[in-house]
């Protein structure tokens, strides 16, 4: 077996066993009878004995890492057997059986046919020659100049790319404390923006979680005191909008707390026109709302003060807007209560000429493109409120319109469910009083036109009412108003 291994791998790299302890990766330098020289990069010159080989290997496709410059004058020992090797070595320190637990170190003696003698610190040891599955003494070759500057490069690859860059400009001195508790938010803009000569106050607090694009504007506008107070727990929101407009020549106080869970595009829009007190008290808790417009305008010379109260829950698209014309006084209460109501317009025309006050409940659940609109007329006190539950409904119209000179109230509460193409419309000639109560709950209804027309110089009344509306549920909704103006003391 020696002497064939000589002809085909001499000089070559191969590993001896495949992953024992005595296993060895090293040039084969001599083979003979009953043994192997190796040269190793670790242990120097290994002779095994082929008795104990198990296997060796040869890699065809890429050779063992091996870096080792071997010397062409390098000498070592070599002998015909493994007997005569260990006889060579005597008086030597040798290394039998290397790699095991049985490894045994300290100079060769003597050699007899079965026994080798060793003497290490005052020890003789006797080893048997079956038993000896390898020899080494120390001849080693040094490690070839590229190891070393590998070894560099590794421990260069870690402190690659670290690069920490501080740059602070001249002849400015700035602190920056900044603490983000946005997670997995984008594009959170909060802006405030305060005019000349006015004395604001403004607390923003904003606790945006995976919240996206929520962009929250104040703007207070000159020659007025304005506090505001917003707190916004927008959580899972996106798009949205918050506005606070305050016109010139006023002292206006608007607390505003928003918990939109989960909304989207939600515009929560207050104006205060010219020389009035106004008290605007919002609270709105959208669930699970898209697309949700609140809009209050107050007009010139008047004190007006609104409760608006929403608990809009999985509604989409649901525009609330309240206008109050000039010279009254107008509280306006509103609650919606629509449920699961799909295309509901109900319509009130009133004219008086003095104080009023409306109350509005509603509490829209599911609903989807809710509109509440107010439009008042020029030379009177008008007051429109329009609420629009439309859910899953198509083509649905609903027209107010009130003529100048006079003055009108309209209520207005659709209830249309699961309808289709329903045209309600109201219409008030001038120089007339009239107050219109007019509710309607068509219930899978297609292309139904409810008109009523009012003619001038005349004071009329007129009750629709139609499925659901009972004296009951007025009652209960004056005595639920009663204790809502008590707590807010009215």
């Amino acid at each position: 077996m020696g002497k064939n291994l000589t002809k085909y791998f001499q000089d070559r790299i191969i590993k001896v066993d495949r992953g024992g302890p005595e296993s060895r990766i090293g040039m084969l330098m001599d083979a003979s009878e009953d043994y192997l020289c190796l040269l190793t990069e670790d242990d120097g010159l290994v002779y095994h004995k082929t008795q104990h080989i198990k296997s060796f290997t040869d890699n065809l496709k890429e050779q063992f890492k091996f870096d080792v410059d071997v010397p062409k004058d390098f000498e070592f020992k070599k002998a015909k057997n493994f007997k005569d090797l260990l006889k060579s070595l005597v008086y030597r320190w040798v290394n039998i059986n290397r790699g095991s637990t049985e490894t045994v170190e300290g100079v060769l003696c003597e050699v007899k046919n079965d026994l080798v003698h060793l003497v290490n610190n005052g020890e003789i040891i006797r080893i048997a020659m079956s038993h000896i599955k390898n020899v080494s003494y120390g001849v080693k070759i040094e490690k070839a100049k590229s190891e070393k500057h590998e070894s560099r490069q590794k421990s260069n690859d870690k402190s690659k790319n670290n690069n920490n860059n501080t740059n602070s400009s001249p002849k400015r001195t700035s602190q920056k404390l900044r603490q983000k508790s946005n997670d997995k938010s984008k594009n959170n803009n909060n802006n405030t923006y305060c005019s000349p000569q006015v004395t604001s106050q403004i607390l923003c607090q904003e606790s945006n979680v995976e919240s996206e694009n929520n962009n929250n504007n104040t703007y207070c506008s000159p020659q007025g005191t304005s506090q505001i107070l917003r707190q916004e727990s927008n959580v899972e929101s996106e798009n949205n909008n918050n506005n606070t407009n305050n016109s010139p020549q006023g002292t206006s106080q608007i607390l505003r707390q928003e918990s939109n869970v989960e909304s989207e595009n939600n515009n929560n829009n207050t104006n205060n026109s010219l020389q009035g007190t106004s008290q605007i008290l919002r609270q709105e808790s959208n669930v699970e709302s898209e697309n949700n417009n609140n809009n209050t305008n107050n007009s010139s010379q008047g004190t007006s003060e609104k409760l608006s109260q929403k608990s809009n829950d999985e509604n989409e698209n649901n525009n609330n807007n309240t206008n109050s014309s000039a010279q009254g006084t107008s509280q306006i209460l509103r609650q919606e209560s629509n449920v699961e109501s799909e295309n509901n317009n109900n319509n009130t025309n009133s004219i008086p000429q003095g104080t009023s006050q409306l109350l509005h409940q509603g509490s829209n659940d599911e609903s989807e493109n809710n509109n509440n609109n107010t439009n008042n007329s020029n030379q009177g006190t008008s007051q429109i409120l329009h609420q629009e539950s439309n859910v899953e409904s198509e083509n649905n119209n609903n027209n107010t319109n009130s003529i100048p000179q006079g003055i009108s109230q309209i209520l207005r509460q659709e209830s249309n469910v699961e309808s289709e193409n329903n045209n309600n419309n109201t219409y008030c000639s001038p120089q007339g009083t009239s107050q219109i109560l007019r509710q309607e709950s068509n219930v899978e209804s297609e292309n139904n036109n409810n008109n009523t027309n009012n003619s001038p110089q005349g004071t009329s009344q007129k009750t629709s009412i139609e499925n659901e509306l009972d004296m009951s549920a007025l009652l209960f909704s004056l005595f639920s108003l009663r204790k809502i103006l008590r707590r807010l003391n009215f």
